[in-house]
């Protein structure tokens, strides 16, 4: 089954500035953490202090990219500088002009930003798609790594990242594709370029939102590439999918290997498991992953075995987006209502505001 596209990065009436405030909902099983009154989250990532750290993309407008939400539930740019300050015509390599993905290295002392490099509707920018590693507990850039070498393609867009050994795995979402990244070297290597179990069709298979697919503004239907992955806590597999669903794994190992040949990798990615259109995706130390479902706003569970249930359904999981499995057992998910937006609905904006931050236990 053949599969295209990407990622939209919207364009709406949007403000640049940060409103939050705190609620807590006991009587059901979704705790609202936080709220934000203008704008959009689609990533978070907690510390082992507790910290939380959240991706904002520019979908509405220039964003300050990456925010901390503080112990009152207060969201404030952050580090709070230049990086939180990208305007066009500025230098996209020292600034985060659209960012799609925030993650904790292994030890929880450095936040990976994945920033895709495009101001909304717009092509990507020159060293604009980047990793940008901070320390955590200053704030300070430690290294950046451009990946305009590696997504040469001007339809390449980097959008999410795992870690597991001395590896990093990048989900390229514009043509469909994974980096690696060696974490001692920092070579960075691009493989399963357009491999078929990558490449979304979203004709074949449309997302839905409200009973009907999502459209671009040129009419066509709205999907991404290569998009959710995990590894699995042993290290042994890999698993990827495009947005629209058939989640693929391939062996670690192989994937890892210099000695590798495409013809091997492509081989090596094999068709796991029938999953619906995901916004996001988490895994426990027992290799369950957890699925945020797109057309029925359900989390679904997923067991190492390949068997799958829905554990909640309810309306409000508006595009829960990419989530955060604590220790204590809840699935922390920002609600980023992408499929809302103006541009996937004819220009029109469906959000709701203020938009929540969710807690759900499941273990």
């Amino acid at each position: 089954m053949p599969y295209v596209d990407r990622r939209a990065f919207l364009v709406g009436a949007a403000t640049v500035g940060l409103s939050t405030s705190l609620a807590f909902s006991a009587s059901d099983r979704l705790e609202t953490m936080a709220v934000s009154h203008n704008a959009l989250w689609n990533g978070i990532a907690i510390t082992p202090e507790g910290r939380r750290f959240v991706a904002l993309p520019n979908w509405l407008g220039p964003s300050a990219g990456v925010g901390e939400i503080d112990r009152q539930g207060a969201l404030h740019p952050w580090p709070g500088n230049e990086w939180n300050n990208w305007r066009a015509g500025g230098d996209a390599f020292k600034s985060l002009v659209n960012v799609n993905a925030v993650r904790l290295n292994s030890k929880g002392d450095e936040l990976w930003v994945v920033d895709a490099g495009l101001p909304a509707a717009s092509p990507r920018l020159e060293r604009g798609a980047k990793l940008v590693v901070f320390d955590v507990s200053s704030g300070t850039v430690k290294r950046v790594h451009s990946l305009d070498r590696v997504l040469a393609d001007p339809g390449a867009s980097p959008n999410d990242i795992r870690f597991h050994g001395q590896h990093a795995f990048i989900s390229e979402s514009g043509m469909g594709s994974v980096v690696l990244m060696d974490l001692g070297s920092g070579l960075l290597r691009r493989v399963l370029v357009q491999h078929p179990l990558l490449v979304m069709d979203a004709e074949k298979r449309p997302v839905m939102v409200d009973g009907e697919p999502l459209m671009w503004p040129n009419g066509k239907p709205f999907g991404t590439s290569a998009n959710q992955l995990e590894v699995s806590p042993d290290g042994r597999w890999l698993y990827i999918q495009p947005l629209n669903g058939g989640l693929a794994r391939i062996d670690v190992a192989l994937l890892t290997s210099a000695a590798a040949t495409p013809e091997q990798l492509s081989h090596g990615l094999g068709f796991w498991v029938d999953t619906p259109p995901l916004s996001g995706s988490a895994i426990d130390s027992d290799g369950v992953l957890y699925l945020n479902a797109i057309n029925d706003c359900s989390i679904r569970r997923l067991a190492p075995n390949g068997t799958m249930e829905t554990i909640i359904q309810d309306d409000r999981l508006r595009w829960a987006d990419a989530p955060w499995l604590s220790p204590d057992g809840y699935l922390w998910l920002p609600i980023a209502q992408l499929g809302w937006a103006p541009m996937l609905r004819k220009g029109v904006s469906h959000l709701q505001w203020p938009t929540p931050l969710f807690r759900l236990k499941v273990r």
